[in-house]
């Protein structure tokens, strides 16, 4: 199990000197559709809980909202 503030530090160095990594993710969205693969956060909004993730097979760029990620790197996620 992990925590969401936790993930925030992983995901989204403060220092923009550090390359953000790659992780695994699982994203429930609204509508019940689930959405997983390997991702890096290209920019976040954490006052409105958004985080744009860019998909590294397709190369595709998303925007969810952080409540709805189910699993970061095979584990739980809590709020």
């Amino acid at each position: 199990m992990i925590f969401l503030r936790a993930i925030r530090q992983l995901i989204d160095p403060v220092d923009p000197n550090i390359q953000r990594p790659e992780f695994d993710i699982e994203i429930h969205k609204e509508n019940g559709e689930l959405v997983s693969g390997r991702c890096v956060c290209t920019s976040s909004n954490w006052e409105r809980n958004t985080v744009n993730l860019k998909f590294v097979a397709s190369g595709e760029i998303r925007k969810f909202h952080a409540p709805l990620m189910v699993r970061f790197n095979g584990k739980e996620v809590m709020l």
